[in-house]
């Protein structure tokens, strides 16, 4: 009766491997997956292409930093205006002798058709005077804003290369996290559905509890690491929904084309031509080099500042001078006798000796970032190629007649695990391995400032 049950069981969980064996691709999406993707909107299968156009139209960052460019661009249209010029009028608010308000009209008239008593007269006041700027200030002002718009032009165009880097990088991250994520899925559910099996059969006593608290231990470690890829995936997921500025909370799933990925080549890579193509598209580095126009052009401005402006004006009295009505022309200048706007130029001298040390850190740290760079991608690579193309296929085919030598009873509870999770951390290590070498070719790209590596 007892072998009876034992052929039974073994007749059972056959059935239930091979069942697992024939859904095994309909088991992408687990119920545990269906509860995660529930909190998202909808499904959006998205490539580089798709990705990095609603990234330059909807990037809330870039947004801003295009105003700001436009904000500098209206400051150096600012700085070329001339001073406006300046018009001051006074009238008499009260007078005594008349009795009269903002009086302006003339006063009591003699017998030779004069003034018979000044004091009858009104009197009022105005003054012309326009500002003149010596030492080309104007001029040296409006070419430091020029300058300055051409900064912030550069600056805007580092910051869309550093978003798309980080854009790219995690484009690439949650592609090879979703697919280990499929895998953890259709694990845990092969195991589940053992366990599930198992649990009747140690009921009934058929089994020893050793091998079942095997199988268990070994899905405990698996939903563990699973929750720890899941946290991994949804952190990418909210990244991609920050910098594409998405409506709702849209599920992505990335799409890459593998093949033309693998017959990229690495082997000779000429970093000293890399490094020049570095000086002429890194954005950051030109910043850092206009910067230093900019300091110079402010060295000049404030010693120009040092000179002051001259003021000329004319200016009419109506009875309030020696004659009853008195024309004049005036001019006002500064004297420079304690501020000669000293701590300025200093100031300024300092900045571009500061910036200067700047701009040779940033040349020499480009120039170690394309050597490391190089570096890391030619080593993953060499590791990519080493890799044998057909390992996970020829481990698939093992997996199915391990399942189908368990059922039978053929090998032991030990030695599934071990091949299960010996099959599971080889396709995780193979995704990581992809996934670096991708990263990498993007982060040589980054480094360059432009995209040497299409795919």
């Amino acid at each position: 009766m007892k072998a009876r049950s034992i052929i039974s069981f073994r007749c059972f969980l056959l059935v239930t491997i091979i069942c697992l064996m024939i859904n095994r691709n309909a088991l992408g999406q687990t119920t545990s997956d269906q509860n995660i993707l529930s909190t998202y909107t909808d499904t959006m299968l998205i490539n580089f292409d798709d990705a990095e156009k609603m990234f330059m139209g909807k990037n809330y960052e870039l947004l801003a930093q295009k105003y700001n460019v436009e904000s500098q661009r209206a400051l150096y249209l600012q700085a070329k205006l001339l001073n406006n010029p300046n018009l001051y009028y006074e009238a008499s608010l009260y007078n005594t002798y008349s009795h009269k308000f903002f009086q302006i009209q003339k006063g009591e008239q003699g017998f030779n058709g004069g003034i018979n008593n000044p004091a009858s007269q009104g009197s009022y006041t105005w003054n012309f005077s326009q500002v003149l700027s010596l030492a080309n200030k104007r001029l040296k002002n409006a070419a430091l804003a020029g300058t300055n718009v051409v900064k912030s032009e550069y600056e805007f165009l580092d910051l869309i290369r550093n978003l798309r880097y980080q854009l790219r990088q995690d484009f690439v991250e949650l592609y090879f996290l979703q697919k280990t994520n499929n895998l953890y899925d259709i694990e845990i559910s092969s195991i589940d559905e053992v366990i599930n099996a198992y649990d009747l059969q140690f009921n009934k006593g058929n089994i020893p509890l050793l091998e079942i608290q095997r199988l268990k231990a070994f899905q405990i470690s698996l939903a563990s690491e699973r929750r720890k890829l899941l946290s991994q995936l949804i952190d990418r997921q909210n990244n991609l929904m920050i910098l594409l500025a998405t409506q709702g909370f849209p599920y992505f799933k990335p799409l890459i084309n593998i093949t033309a990925i693998e017959k990229l080549q690495f082997s000779k890579l000429p970093i000293l031509t890399l490094v020049d193509s570095a000086e002429i598209y890194r954005y950051d580095l030109k910043a850092s080099e206009i910067q230093l126009v900019a300091d110079k052009q402010n060295i000049s401005l404030q010693k120009a500042i040092a000179v002051p402006d001259v003021t000329l004006g004319a200016n009419h009295v109506s009875n309030g001078n020696y004659v009853p009505n008195y024309s004049g022309v005036n001019m006002a200048i500064g004297l420079p006798a304690f501020n000669r706007n000293q701590g300025n130029i200093k100031s300024a001298k300092y900045r571009l000796q500061s910036d200067s040390a700047y701009y040779k850190s940033v040349k020499n740290q480009l120039e170690k970032d394309v050597w490391h760079a190089v570096t890391q991608l030619i080593q993953t690579d060499i590791q990519y190629q080493k890799f044998d193309k057909n390992f996970i296929s020829n481990y698939e085919k093992l997996l199915e007649g391990v399942r189908l030598n368990y059922a039978k009873k053929n090998i032991s509870t030990i030695e599934f695990v071990d091949f299960y999770e010996s099959y599971k951390n080889s396709v995780v290590q193979n995704n990581e391995l992809q996934s670096d070498r991708l990263s990498n070719i993007e982060n040589l790209n980054f480094i360059i400032g432009k995209t040497i590596f299409k795919y």
